[in-house]
């Protein structure tokens, strides 16, 4: 049987494909990590990833934790930057700040324990302020607990 020569480019085409999807499915069995990390460091490619299992239920995005001296840098910098970034393609991000979301005479392990737990994850703002204070100490303590809890870095 012969097949006219534009069915012939159609079925190498089709074949040729099938190979490429064939080759590609097994670099990404065997190199899985480093594609997965390849693909996630593309930002038009992270729609593919959903949020971690263990963070679906975390009410923020990230926890600031920041000692009072530097405050200003954070509540005028920082936290400005997460949540309302200037370019349009820059994620936008949930962020609880104890400045805007703790109680106002609550108990304040009880606070920084919760807050640390709602959240994906904990920016530390490293300062000598921080290192100094014993409440971002506790922050700090709170935060490796928690991430050796969820397993995440």
């Amino acid at each position: 049987f012969c097949f006219p020569m534009d069915h012939k480019f159609k079925l190498l085409f089709i074949f040729l494909l099938i190979i490429f999807l064939f080759l590609m499915t097994i670099i990404y069995l065997t190199k899985k990590q480093t594609v997965t990390v390849w693909m996630f460091s593309k930002p038009y490619l992270r729609v593919f990833f959903p949020k971690d299992l263990t963070d679906q239920d975390k009410q923020f995005d990230v926890f600031i934790s920041y000692s009072q001296e530097d405050s200003q840098f954070v509540e005028t910098v920082l936290y400005p930057g997460l949540v309302s970034p200037q370019s349009v393609s820059d994620p936008r991000y949930e962020v609880c700040l104890p400045a805007t979301d703790w109680q106002p005479g609550g108990l304040m392990v009880d606070q920084m324990v919760s807050s640390v737990a709602s959240s994906r994850r904990t920016i530390i703002v490293l300062s000598r302020g921080f290192v100094q204070d014993k409440w971002t100490d506790l922050q700090f303590r709170a935060a490796l607990a928690q991430s050796l809890q969820d397993k995440t870095q």
